[in-house]
């Protein structure tokens, strides 16, 4: 998508920036919050137990060995997501 390998990272930055000040915008315009979560190890992380464990990216199932759960690996994301966006 960024063919200038020396500017690639700041025009990134930059359109990532611009995008979640257009989140905000919107989401003061219909009262909405709008709330940044950081995605570090949402899809690694059980949704169930919290238990972390390292898995490819391609598998599209998430199963837990801690706890037996097994969920989409999206929707087992998104739950992490929700969590970590309603505790802050």
């Amino acid at each position: 998508m960024v063919k200038n390998h020396h500017l690639a990272k700041s025009i990134s930055d930059t359109a990532q920036l611009r995008f979640c000040q257009w989140l905000e915008y919107v989401g003061k315009i219909f009262g909405v919050t709008v709330i940044a979560v950081a995605p570090d190890y949402t899809f690694r992380e059980c949704s169930s137990s919290g238990e972390i464990r390292k898995q490819s990216r391609d598998l599209s199932a998430h199963r837990c060995f801690h706890c037996g759960y097994v969920e989409e690996r999206d929707v087992n994301t998104n739950k992490n997501i929700l969590r970590a966006a309603l505790c802050q």
